[in-house]
């Protein structure tokens, strides 16, 4: 796998887990900006 993939792979998977993450604790409630 060339490098370039696996760095834009990375960078699209750590954003989506990013957002993934982001979406729930607001669903929960805690609201933005609140520590995990």
């Amino acid at each position: 796998m060339p490098v370039e993939e696996f760095v834009a792979g990375w960078i699209s998977g750590e954003t989506f887990f990013f957002l993934l993450s982001h979406h729930t604790q607001w669903r929960s409630g805690l609201g933005p900006g609140t520590p995990v």
